[in-house]
């Protein structure tokens, strides 16, 4: 030990206190007289190289007593040397907390105040934690560092580049590497004690892992990208504006490529515009979508002249599959129940095992307003209009309340016998030509141009309208010509007729002057099918049955009893005549007693019977 007016010099010493202990291989202290000490901060030069040595944070904050919040003990080895106020490291390695350890060099300007001291970090390797960052406070408040929980599946960092600036107001460049993949960054970033981190600059990743970020591996995997961000985060929040491209996103089983973004993003919100251009997909997007509120809101165009279903795994079979279109849209709602609004299909085509369906205009808007709503749709082939209050989702608890007051013996669950005036509303429909619809979406289904259905669905008032006419309906090669139906429900009693001038079945039935009819209430339905053949003119032909419904068992699914009642047909000059029979139909059964039908074939009886 040396021991001068203008200098200490301490070789191989060790200090020790009750928590620190420090080792080094010489210490030397220069300055100008013993007065120089008083200011030892800035007076006093330094030129310390230390051995691994453990020394509390409390034990530095006499140097710098902003360090003295942060909790813990840091490991340190390596070359120090100048003034406090303008200290410099060379060949430093440190650890702090469980994981974390860097071997730098440094220059920092302003100590002791941390806040005020400009620090230039040359970080040739870091390694740390999300967690162990979380547990350093804030210099100056005390206050921990808030992260994202998200950040937390990032495991093990390491990182090397630089640092430079304030501790409020700092630029990092380097790479980042973790257990989700490679960040390498340019970013300025400015954390403040309101617990803010604002951040702009660049950053590009290499097949970063997406979804285990977000919980979502299950569709999202890797990205790599170059964006230039600007923002700010507070506890679960931020908002930022990205620019830039991302050239590879793996998303639903397949690579995109080449997608351009420019907008804000916040967590459940978007505003700006989207660029793809992949040899599977083509898509231009301009506007915003905005989840953040109990009822979402849209507002963008989309056009999208190219998607190839299947090398993009929407459709799992047809390779030929392909959908374009120009979308426009601005509404807000959760679905059809509360839409309002409107939605624009133009030009748009969908290419389904080698059959093309072609929209060219497709309009659905909706105005919500307190005491009635209304549902416009006008495409090509179909135009309907709802008016009054409709819940789709609820339809089919309104059918089987509907259902139980014509047929009580129907139990109901407890949500279905609640009364809610969530439909009363009326619609019509008008069937335009549908041919190339239904060659498409049910080739087995056709129904003549200009058809039309209006009606009523009031079902908490116990009351149901629909009326309809076509020239033809087809299914399954089963033709109706002239069809009128007539549907009505009131008081908790029902009628329906379906009348045709002529109904063909499989060109082999020729019936004329057709009807289906039938009548309900109270636990009973009564039904009649009739028609004339046209190989016996004037000859009616009728099935008629009487249906009973018993529940008193209280379950779901009544006991149903359906009598056939005595009945002669005409078909092809051929008398059926059909004798009295019962039918018994319940939960796990199906019962057939006296029912026989007599044919008189040629002069000759034929007898189909079943008891």
């Amino acid at each position: 030990m040396y021991i001068s007016p203008r200098y200490l010099h301490f070789h191989e010493i060790s200090f020790a206190s009750h928590q620190s202990n420090l080792t080094a291989e010489k210490i030397e202290l220069l300055f100008n007289g013993y007065k120089s000490l008083k200011d030892f901060t800035n007076n006093v030069k330094l030129n310390i190289n230390i051995n691994k040595s453990s020394l509390t944070t409390r034990d530095l904050g006499f140097f710098a007593p902003s360090i003295s919040k942060i909790p813990g003990k840091i490991n340190l080895a390596g070359h120090l040397f100048g003034y406090i106020a303008n200290l410099k490291g060379k060949q430093i390695k440190a650890g702090w907390g469980e994981n974390t350890h860097v071997y730098c060099d440094f220059a920092l300007d302003g100590l002791p105040d941390i806040n005020k001291t400009f620090m230039f970090i040359d970080i040739d390797s870091l390694q740390t934690t999300i967690q162990d960052i979380i547990n350093i406070s804030t210099p100056g408040n005390g206050k921990p560092l808030f992260l994202p929980n998200q950040l937390e599946k990032l495991g093990k960092i390491t990182y090397a580049g630089n640092f430079t600036g304030f501790i409020d107001d700092f630029v990092t460049y380097g790479e980042f590497n973790s257990d989700l993949g490679l960040i390498s960054t340019d970013l300025t970033i400015e954390p403040d004690t309101a617990r803010i981190i604002r951040y702009s600059g660049k950053m590009k990743t290499k097949n970063f892992n997406m979804g285990k970020l977000f919980d979502n591996t299950n569709r999202v995997g890797n990205i790599t990208m170059d964006i230039q961000v600007n923002g700010f985060s507070v506890e679960n929040r931020y908002k930022a504006t990205l620019e830039g491209n991302i050239t590879d996103l793996f998303l639903n089983k397949y690579h995109y490529k080449n997608i351009n973004l420019s907008g804000e993003f916040t967590p459940k919100a978007y505003d700006g515009s989207v660029y793809i251009k992949d040899p599977n997909i083509e898509l231009n997007f301009l506007g915003s979508l905005d989840f953040s509120g109990e009822i979402p809101e849209f507002d963008f165009t989309a056009n999208v002249p190219k998607v190839n279903l299947y090398d993009l795994h929407i459709e799992p079979k047809d390779t030929n599959s392909f959908l374009s279109f120009l979308l426009t849209a601005n509404f807000k709602g959760k679905n059809l129940d509360d839409l309002e609004g409107k939605i624009n299909l133009i030009n748009s085509t969908y290419r389904k095992m080698d059959e093309e369906l072609h929209v060219y205009d497709f309009s659905l808007s909706a105005l919500n307003q307190n005491d009635t709503n209304q549902l416009i749709l006008k495409t090509d082939f179909v135009d309907a209009f709802i008016t009054g209050n409709y819940n789709f989702t609820q339809l089919g608890s309104s059918c089987k309340y509907l259902l139980s007051s014509i047929i009580p013996s129907f139990t109901l669950t407890e949500a279905n016998t609640i009364k809610k005036p969530d439909n009363h509303f009326d619609y019509s429909i008008l069937l335009k030509d549908t041919r190339n619809l239904s060659k498409f979406l049910f080739p087995s289904f056709v129904v003549s141009p200009n058809s039309t259905f209006t009606g009523k669905f009031y079902p908490f008032d116990n009351y149901f309208l629909v009326k309809g006419k076509a020239e033809k309906f087809i299914y399954k090669g089963n033709e109706l010509f002239k069809m009128l139906l007539n549907a009505e429900c009131s008081d908790s009693l029902f009628s329906f007729k379906l009348t045709g001038e002529k109904f063909v079945a499989n060109n082999k039935l020729d019936l004329e002057n057709f009807s289906i009819a039938s009548n309900a209430g109270n636990d009973t339905v009564r039904f009649e099918l009739s028609w004339i053949d046209q190989a016996t003119r004037n000859l009616l032909s009728q099935i008629k049955a009487i249906a009973d419904f018993r529940n008193e068992q209280q379950q779901l699914t009544p006991l149903i009893n359906i009598s056939l009642l005595p009945t002669n047909l005409y078909i092809k000059n051929r008398i059926w005549k059909m004798n009295p029979g019962t039918i018994t139909i319940d939960t796990t059964s199906l019962q057939v007693k006296n029912f026989s039908i007599n044919i008189d074939y040629h002069g000759k009886q034929l007898y189909v019977f079943y008891e």
